[in-house]
């Protein structure tokens, strides 16, 4: 059984162990997010700056179903995103629902590879759980460092061969999904997944 995001956020409230304590300020210790592999996008969207609002999720994913699978995805496309604030029925209170641009919206549903830090959430008591980060864990949004569109919720295709450390740089690939109405999964998804490297 998956865990709510709610028991996820209560990583950060609850300020685990691992989150490590420094003197400087976040400004002083945060990494910009890996960027081995960023995607050639094709020539519709090859512009000085890059307009979400002149081309369609439907283009852009459109253009990058030409390229060859799996594609590159870098974590700065996962940004393009805001919340809308508004009720949950089932919940009956208010919680901050994704809405997605069009990055993240046309890479939905396409095999990507994508690369960043290993979050092995067994402290939950669930060994099953695995979230893939921009950032090492000190400065991942568990410890309030970053975003929620900073964290991959990774779905393994089958059970890994070794152990995944914590904050361990990894490669997976699968097949990205975007999540607005479950709660029990992170809002951004790898099913299928398989370790690269």
């Amino acid at each position: 059984m998956r865990l709510s995001p709610f028991i996820y956020c209560s990583f950060l409230l609850l300020g685990l162990n691992s989150c490590s304590s420094t003197d400087s300020s976040p400004q002083d210790t945060i990494q910009s997010p890996p960027t081995d592999s960023i995607i050639d996008l094709p020539t519709i969207i090859e512009q000085e700056k890059f307009d979400s609002t002149s081309l369609s999720a439907k283009q852009v994913q459109d253009s990058l179903k030409e390229l060859a699978s799996p594609l590159s995805l870098d974590w700065e496309s996962l940004s393009d995103l805001s919340f809308d604030y508004r009720l949950h029925d089932s919940l009956e209170t208010y919680i901050d629902f994704p809405v997605f641009g069009v990055l993240p919206q046309a890479y939905n549903g396409l095999e990507v590879q994508i690369t960043g830090y290993m979050i092995p959430v067994a402290e939950t008591g669930n060994e099953e759980i695995f979230i893939l980060s921009a950032f090492p864990y000190s400065q991942c949004f568990f410890c309030g460092q970053a975003g929620l569109e900073s964290i991959l919720d990774i779905q393994l295709k089958e059970e890994p061969k070794r152990t995944l450390e914590l904050d361990e740089k990894l490669t997976f690939k699968g097949r990205f999904r975007t999540n607005n109405s479950d709660l029990n999964y992170l809002i951004y998804i790898l099913d299928d997944a398989e370790l690269v490297n």
